[in-house]
């Protein structure tokens, strides 16, 4: 997983959030399943901790010199996917101040879909480091 392309395995797995999100729009997941909505945002939230894990442990783009353990990686991929949740939120925002939907603006939902992500981001970077961290022995 030492390398400075981009893993095919996070394409999969963004193509497959895809289909999940087509399948989702055609067949109304959003509105008959309750949960699925958290489910595609803790997905996001993986993905995005992983893509932020790659960049920062595996890519070489940035230097490994400021690694400084599991904490700092932990840290690191949390905050990262922490901000793209919340500009993804702004962004629906936007999108549903510009195109209006006909239901209220739900805060609770929001705050619900960064949370989601978050906790993506976090079990993506509980899970995905330790096999690097462990290799290279960093405190």
């Amino acid at each position: 997983m030492y390398t400075k392309q981009f893993p095919k395995s996070l394409f999969i797995f963004i193509f497959l959030i895809l289909v999940l999100q087509t399948l989702a729009i055609i067949f109304y997941w959003y509105w008959r399943i309750p949960w699925f909505d958290i489910f595609m945002h803790f997905l996001g939230g993986v993905w995005v901790g992983m893509s932020v894990l790659w960049l920062y442990l595996f890519s070489g783009k940035i230097s490994s010199a400021g690694v400084h353990g599991r904490v700092r990686v932990f840290m690191t991929t949390v905050c990262a996917v922490f901000l793209i949740a919340l500009l993804w939120e702004i962004f629906e925002y936007i999108i549903f101040v510009l195109i209006p939907h006909g239901m209220p603006y739900n805060m609770p939902d929001t705050l619900g879909d960064i949370l989601a992500g978050v906790l993506g981001g976090a079990f993506a970077a509980t899970l995905i480091p330790k096999q690097r961290l462990i290799i290279e022995k960093i405190p």
